[in-house]
C-alpha cells in the first residue's frame, strides 16, 4: 500500500487598529500563508516495474489554496472613515 505525502498548512494573520483621528481609522494588518514553507509533494510513483518505486519525484505546481507550494506574505493597509 502507498501513502501520499501529509498535508502540513499553516497560516497566520495579525491586525492592528489605530485611531488617526475621532473619525478617522487605520487598520495594518499581516498575512502569512504556508508559514513554514514546507513543500507538498505529488503521489509517489506507483509503477511497480520503474526503478523508483514507491519515490516522491515531484512536487505539487498548480495553484491550490490548501497546497501552496511557496510562502506569501501581504501587508494591508485600510483607512476607515
Amino acid at each position: 500500500m502507498l501513502k501520499g505525502y501529509p498535508l502540513h498548512v499553516g497560516h497566520m494573520s495579525v491586525a492592528k487598529t489605530f485611531l488617526i483621528t475621532e473619525w478617522l481609522k487605520a487598520t495594518f494588518t499581516a498575512q502569512i500563508s504556508n508559514v513554514t514553507n514546507t513543500q507538498h509533494f505529488n503521489n509517489p510513483n506507483a509503477n511497480i516495474s520503474a526503478a523508483n518505486f514507491g519515490m516522491f519525484t515531484s512536487i505539487v505546481a498548480n495553484y491550490n489554496p490548501e497546497k501552496q507550494g511557496y510562502r506569501q506574505i501581504d501587508f494591508k493597509l485600510r483607512l476607515n472613515w
